[in-house]
This record gives C-alpha cells, sequence and structure tokens, in this order.
C-alpha cells in the first residue's frame, strides 16, 4: 500500500466521508433551527409583546414552518392567560366572599341559639314577649346591614378586577 492511498482514500471513500460531514453539519443546523423557533414561539408568549415585534416573530416563523399556523398558538395561549386571569379573579371573590359570609352565618346560628334560650327562659318565666320579639328583630337586622355593604364592596373590587384584565389583555381594533 502506498504512502498516497493512506491520506487519500479512494473517491468512493471521500463522498461517504463528504456525505457523513454534510450530514452532521445539517443535523445541527436542523437542532438550531428547532431551538430558534422554539425561542420564538416563547417570545410570543410575552404578555408585554410589542405588536410589530409579533408580527415579525409571526412572520418569521411562516417562512421557517410555512404549514404551521403560528397566529392560533399565540391566539390559544393568549385566550387561555387571560381564562387563567379571569378565573383566579373568580376564586379570590369566592374566597372572600366565603370569608365574609363564614362569620356572618356563626352569628347567626349564634343569635338563633340565643332567640331559642331567650324563648325558653320567656316561657318559664312568662315574660312579656312583645319587648323580647322587638329586640331581636333589631340584633337579626344588623348582621344583614353589614354584610349587604361588604358584599357591595367585594362585587366593586371583582367587577375592577376583571374589567382591568380584559381591558388589559384584550387588544383594541
Amino acid at each position: 500500500m502506498s504512502f498516497q492511498r493512506i491520506l487519500f482514500p479512494p473517491l468512493f471513500n471521500k463522498h461517504l466521508f463528504i456525505a457523513h460531514i454534510l450530514k452532521s453539519v445539517l443535523e445541527e443546523v436542523e437542532k438550531v433551527m428547532k431551538e430558534f423557533k422554539g425561542m420564538l414561539y416563547k417570545s410570543m408568549q410575552d404578555p408585554q409583546i410589542d405588536l410589530t415585534d409579533l408580527e415579525n416573530t409571526v412572520t418569521l416563523l411562516l417562512e421557517l414552518e410555512p404549514d404551521s399556523d403560528p397566529v392560533w398558538h399565540y391566539s390559544k395561549y393568549t385566550e387561555s392567560r387571560i381564562r387563567g386571569l379571569l378565573e383566579k379573579c373568580t376564586l379570590d371573590h369566592e374566597a372572600k366572599m366565603e370569608t365574609l359570609h363564614h362569620p356572618l352565618h356563626e352569628r347567626a346560628l349564634s343569635y338563633a341559639r340565643w332567640n331559642q334560650v331567650q324563648q325558653d327562659s320567656n316561657q318559664s318565666s312568662d315574660v312579656d314577649s312583645l319587648t323580647l320579639g322587638n329586640t331581636n328583630l333589631v340584633v337579626e337586622s344588623q348582621p344583614g346591614d353589614l354584610s349587604g355593604e361588604a358584599v357591595d364592596a367585594l362585587k366593586r373590587e371583582v367587577y375592577t378586577q376583571l374589567t382591568s384584565v380584559i381591558i388589559h389583555y384584550i387588544p383594541a381594533s
């Protein structure tokens, strides 16, 4: 075997070697392109993205993947984000309402037990029930008034939160 044959393989081996190099380069380019497309899709998830940047990103993605639908991806992600924010507002409101109503419910049960004790003691001591009845009405009306004001305040708060989500995340036409 000559020295030239060792250093320079036959033409067939050269083509295989070049094909192997090209295949490696192509795999690396595809890997970089996949990372780049992922970065572009990720940038579309930024809630503060500028409309011009969004348009450029969609254009790039359509050039890289003509069969893809980046607008659908953006719309689905935005819908999911808005839905999540609205659901969070609703859940927070429900928790606040429960926190408000629980003590009121406990207080109403306490008043009911107190009224029952008063009625039991009135029946045994023959006290005038008309006077105690008026007192009970005043006591029972106080939690309702407090509840109405607090409920109205919580409703205003949740309406404000829901409105701000809609105004902030749904673009004007």
